[in-house]
C-alpha cells in the first residue's frame, strides 16, 4: 500500500495504514458527465487496477468549513477524479457543480442533506479503477448546529455573505 502525496504520486515506498491518512489531491477535473467507466479491481491479465483505500473525509462539515477527501493509493494510482455530492433523504443523488477537487468548502445549500465525495484512480496507462463512495459526517445529514458551541460561532463567522 502506498501513501498518497500531492498528485496522488505514490511514494514509493510501502508504509502501514496509520490512524489519519493523507489528503487526496488530483490535478485533473472529473468531466461535468460524470465517471463512466466500468468498476474493475484487475486486468485480464491479472494486473490489479489502481485504486484508493482506507477513504474517508477529514473535517467538520458544517457551513463555512472546509472538508476534505483523504485516502491511500494502491496498485499504481497517479491521478483521482473527484465528484462531490448532495443527496436527498428520497435517494435523489446531485453532483454539486464545481466541486471536482480533493476539498470542498460546505455551503448553506448543503444543510438538510448529505455530502459524500466519489473518487475514481486512474494510472499512468490511463486505466481507471473502481469508483469509491464515503459520505461525511458519519452519513448524517449536514445541520447548522456544530458539536460544541464555540465551533458554531466561528462557523458563523466564516459563512459567506451573498
Amino acid at each position: 500500500m502506498e501513501n498518497i502525496h500531492s498528485g496522488c504520486q505514490s511514494s514509493h515506498h510501502t508504509v502501514p495504514v496509520p490512524d489519519d491518512p493523507t489528503p487526496l489531491v488530483s490535478s485533473s477535473l472529473l468531466s461535468t458527465t460524470g465517471v463512466t467507466s466500468s468498476p474493475l479491481t484487475q486486468t485480464a491479465e491479472g494486473d490489479p487496477c489502481p485504486a484508493v483505500e482506507a477513504l474517508q473525509i477529514s473535517g467538520e462539515a458544517f457551513p463555512g468549513r472546509e472538508i476534505q477527501a483523504c485516502g491511500y493509493s494502491i496498485n499504481g494510482t497517479t491521478n483521482c477524479y473527484f465528484a462531490w455530492l448532495r443527496c436527498s433523504e428520497d435517494g435523489s443523488v446531485y453532483r454539486i457543480e464545481g466541486a471536482d477537487q480533493a476539498t470542498y468548502l460546505v455551503t448553506a445549500d448543503d444543510v438538510d442533506s448529505y455530502l459524500a465525495i466519489e473518487v475514481q484512480p486512474m494510472d499512468d496507462r490511463k486505466r481507471k479503477g473502481k469508483v469509491v463512495k464515503v459520505f461525511a459526517n458519519e452519513k448524517k445529514k449536514i445541520t447548522w448546529v456544530c458539536s460544541n458551541f464555540s465551533n458554531f460561532l466561528i462557523a458563523a463567522e466564516e459563512l459567506p455573505v451573498h
